[in-house]
């Protein structure tokens, strides 16, 4: 008797250890079934905030002095210059022109002076960005830089554009004023040492002559990106600049530019340069000296901000924060997976 009752309450303890891991088994299952269903909300979010913040950029256009110019081109107080970045489509080349004919580049039978022109072409996507960030550099190898110095003013001009003729779309004409845009130096002094806050500088930033233009004006057969920095003589009567580096740049309408992606073409006969005015007579009373100097060995400018570049600054802010707030979804998924 004792031996039935003792097998009994064994098989009842049995059956009710197995329910309970029965039970255990089932809230490990739906545990597991959460846990993964939070993984992929988190991952979704990392995946969507990496989109927003991280792979989105700003277009970015950097220039460089033109190393090699024909004889025959047009000269001007000043240096042409040519985009590096991004990676052009056509590459700088120079080529004969007949300026007088209705085909240019066709040169046989001209009737006028053939002239040098110099050019090439860049993709650019201004859909995909709601900020444009000009680089005129003195080197992409940074290891020299630029002198201006004189009485007059100077100006930096770059003029690309697109044959959007036969295009529909929403672009429109957009122009945005000097006081749109921020800029920033990387000065060095006279001799090309540091001068962190510019105080061997004198230029005064001229808003009113300066401009950014975006898409395909009245009468124009194609779009245009057109942009102007001008710099006038500062409060003592002189222009005196020495920089590695100058960024400007002008945030803008997406929706209102021509979509996708297209190669802009640039060349000398257009804008292309920082140079004195382009009124000859004028810079013939007040012409500047322009030079490209090396910098000496192991000198390292740091950026100063003559004009505070706000947005430049937002957006590296912006970046070192995206960096942080990514740690913290990956911390979660990491406390989930243990």
């Amino acid at each position: 008797m004792y031996s039935v009752l003792l097998r009994q309450v064994r098989q009842q303890k049995g059956a009710t250890q197995q329910r309970a891991r029965t039970t255990t088994k089932t809230i490990s299952y739906f545990t597991c079934l959460k846990k993964g269903a939070n993984m992929a909300v988190l991952f979704g979010f990392v995946l969507s905030f990496f989109a927003t913040y991280v792979m989105a950029q700003d277009l970015a256009i950097s220039m460089k002095p033109m190393v090699t110019v024909p004889d025959n081109i047009d000269k001007f107080a000043g240096f042409y210059f040519q985009p590096y970045e991004p990676t052009p489509s056509v590459d700088a080349n120079c080529y004969e022109t007949c300026p007088c004919s209705m085909d240019p580049k066709n040169t046989t039978g001209c009737f006028c002076d053939v002239e040098n022109v110099c050019g090439g072409e860049v993709p650019l996507d201004l859909e995909s960005n709601s900020k444009i960030i000009y680089h005129w550099d003195a080197s992409s190898d940074d290891k020299k830089y630029i002198s201006i110095k004189g009485q007059g003013r100077t100006r930096i001009e770059l003029e690309m554009k697109y044959d959007c003729g036969s295009q529909q779309g929403p672009y429109k004409f957009l122009e945005y004023d000097g006081t749109s845009m921020n800029y920033s130096f990387e000065f060095v002094t006279s001799d090309g040492y540091e001068d962190a806050d510019g105080s061997a500088q004198s230029y005064q930033y001229n808003s009113g002559r300066s401009f950014v233009e975006f898409g395909k004006c009245d009468g124009c057969g194609s779009c245009l990106l057109s942009t102007r920095l001008q710099m006038d003589p500062g409060s003592d009567g002189n222009l005196n600049l020495n920089f590695k580096s100058l960024t400007f740049s002008v945030s803008y309408d997406n929706t209102k530019v021509v979509s996708g992606t297209h190669d802009y073409e640039w060349s000398t006969s257009g804008y292309c340069w920082m140079r004195d005015s382009n009124k000859r007579r004028e810079a013939r009373s007040s012409q500047n000296v322009y030079e490209i100097k090396e910098l000496p060995t192991g000198t390292q400018p740091a950026v100063t901000t003559a004009a505070p570049d706000a947005s430049t600054t937002a957006t590296d802010s912006a970046t070192r924060w995206a960096s942080n707030v990514l740690l913290l979804p990956l911390l979660i998924i990491m406390n989930l997976l243990n």
